[in-house]
């Protein structure tokens, strides 16, 4: 009975020290090995096969980034053809706020899309007591590329989509405010424009941009009063608030 314990403690003690080397063994083994691929993860450098063209800065090209862009805007409209040739009226100020999302295409190349709320319109002085304020009021969708010349600087260019969300005529007599009449009805709901624009990086996350939009649509619906254009003059703020 005696040697039948022994026996069985002999086996237990066996079966406990061949548990322990095998775990051992197996995390000795997935502890290397994943260290080896956090190393290869790491360390590895992809060897593209023979003649594949890889682009110049792939991670650019999958970066995306959330913006939010808020300014200043100083516009007029301008009773002319596309190119100017006609009369402007006088400027007033506006602003716009907005949303935008931006994506690289390389470490050259960025393509910027969003949604912005903008005011627009002029001023026109009737005498030297009257003054006429047309305010339009804008739902823009500026589509545009940059071309990044420095690191911290680029230009820009492109096409706004403009939706007319109302449009309001403001008479002035002597400093007072006479009239606020919705003239919505007399303009076209619809508005395209090129963008031109430099901007610049002051800060992390952070840019300031100048961008000029020339209207190149009729935006007046009857034709005897001739066609006017917007003419948009910006300064805006950028803030990159979240990207992947």
């Amino acid at each position: 009975m005696k040697k039948v314990k022994k026996i069985v403690k002999g086996v237990l003690s066996l079966v406990v020290v061949c548990m322990n080397y095998s775990c051992f063994t197996y995390d000795s083994i997935h502890g290397e090995t994943s260290l080896n691929l956090s190393n290869q993860v790491v360390n590895s450098s992809y060897s593209p096969p023979s003649g594949s063209v890889v682009p110049d800065n792939l991670e650019n090209m999958q970066s995306v980034s959330l913006k939010s862009q808020m300014g200043l805007e100083s516009s007029s409209l301008t009773a002319s053809g596309l190119f100017g040739g006609g009369d402007a009226q006088d400027a007033i100020f506006g602003f716009h706020v907005g949303l935008g999302a931006e994506g690289a295409f390389n470490s050259k190349w960025r393509g910027r899309t969003g949604i912005r709320y903008s005011t627009k319109g002029s001023k026109v002085d009737l005498s030297e007591q009257t003054t006429n304020k047309t305010r339009l009021t804008y739902l823009d969708i500026p589509l545009s590329t940059q071309y990044i010349i420095k690191p911290n600087f680029y230009v820009s260019a492109g096409l706004q989509p403009s939706f007319l969300l109302n449009a309001n005529l403001e008479s002035n007599f002597r400093g007072e405010e006479i009239r606020d009449i919705d003239i919505s009805d007399n303009y076209n709901g619809f508005d395209m424009a090129v963008t031109l624009g430099l901007g610049y990086e002051v800060f992390e996350h952070t840019k300031i941009e100048l961008l000029y939009n020339h209207g190149f649509l009729n935006i007046q619906k009857d034709a005897d009063f001739g066609e006017i254009r917007n003419r948009v003059f910006s300064l805006g703020l950028v803030y990159q608030f979240k990207s992947w």
